[in-house]
């Protein structure tokens, strides 16, 4: 799986470019404010019609354009075929992808064929922020390597939204009637997201605990999932039991929207453990294992996009992790101010390297 070619229009300051990316490591040079950031969101952006950097598309616009646009030539990945994907945002903010000449009313469909790992400031989040990064870490290697699973997390938040708006707004004497299908509803679906997110786990812990030792070697590292309810019993039980709680705050409180992947170092909570340093080496084990998973379940690559490496890890782990990163075979986007410290990882491979330099949203290829 790799972009062998990218074309981009006025995303931010990014006026018209084309890229051809090599299949292994390209960097990306340039001042701060040149665009580099900019054509990683272009490609996420491509894989996801979403933006990392904002939740309002309508501001990757540049200025006085009525639209953005990215369009990719794919090669590899489930398709033998070459394929082409393009997404277009407008000013106001209307999506519209096409995948092959054709419209695209999921952007699902866009992820599965691309698969896209971030790595960058955010990213660190993953240890030390809320339990919705975790998840939203589990939930990208289960949409990928699972074909049910996001069907599932589909219908169980529909059901969600039905049942919380029942406990706001329903009739208190017909309450409990009102809810029962959607009960129902979500304890099915909850019930297969818990058993698939278990049994992932139990894939994921000796791949991450190899991982982080061969980047970090520090011992005693556990990972263990909180369900968000209590599993010894139905999901459907856990909801009757919980209703008149949840009538009163006007929400569900329980159930897999709440769940958490516990990460702990000697039993406790390995941020509190880990140097800074330390933490950075092991959410950068956690997003290169799942780019395996999906190698080994799918047969293709991930794609990473790394911004800004020199100002997340120093100079030794950075050493490591991008001997690690190489070890995954996958097409890399690094962005940096210079490139030296970066092309010395694949001094063995010159051919698979291609250097960018960026300045006022204009490209130019150096190596």
């Amino acid at each position: 799986m790799r972009i062998s070619k990218v074309t981009i229009s006025g995303v931010r300051n990014i006026g018209s470019s084309e890229l051809m990316p090599c299949p292994g490591l390209n960097v990306i040079t340039g001042d701060n404010g040149s665009g580099k950031t900019s054509f990683l969101e272009a490609l996420f952006i491509l894989g996801s019609a979403r933006s990392f950097r904002t939740s309002s598309l309508k501001s990757v616009v540049s200025t006085g354009e009525q639209n953005a646009w990215v369009f990719g030539e794919i090669e590899g990945g489930f398709c033998s075929a070459s394929q082409t994907q393009g997404v277009e945002v407008s000013s106001r903010g209307k999506v519209r992808a096409r995948q092959n000449s054709v419209s695209v009313a999921n952007s699902s469909v866009l992820a599965y064929t691309l698969p896209i790992q971030l790595i960058n400031s955010d990213t660190f989040l993953l240890l030390d922020g809320s339990p919705k990064f975790r998840r939203q870490y589990m939930d990208w290697a289960l949409f990928h390597v699972e074909q049910n699973y996001s069907e599932y997390w589909r219908r169980f938040n529909r059901g969600l939204k039905q049942r919380n708006r029942l406990l706001r707004y329903g009739k208190l004497a017909s309450l409990k009637q009102e809810l029962q299908p959607w009960d129902e509803e979500l304890s099915v679906c909850a019930m297969k997201i818990d058993r698939l997110r278990k049994t992932h786990l139990v894939e994921l812990t000796p791949l991450i605990e190899t991982k982080f030792e061969q980047m970090c070697p520090i011992p005693g590292l556990g990972v263990s999932y909180k369900p968000g309810w209590d599993d010894s019993i139905e999901y459907k039980e856990s909801l009757a039991l919980s209703l008149e709680r949840d009538r009163a705050v006007g929400y569900t409180k329980d159930g897999p929207h709440r769940s958490d992947l516990v990460i702990t170092l000697d039993g406790l909570p390995a941020v509190d453990r880990l140097s800074r340093g330390q933490s950075k080496m092991l959410v950068c084990a956690l997003k290169l294992v799942q780019g395996d998973m999906l190698s080994a379940s799918r047969g293709y690559k991930t794609i990473y996009l790394i911004d800004d490496l020199p100002s997340e890890l120093d100079a030794e782990n950075r050493r490591i992790f991008l001997s690690q990163l190489k070890l995954s075979q996958g097409q890399v986007f690094i962005t940096a101010v210079d490139d030296d410290f970066i092309v010395e990882a694949y001094t063995e491979e010159r051919e698979k390297i291609a250097v960018f330099h960026v300045e006022h949203g204009v490209f130019s290829r150096l190596v």
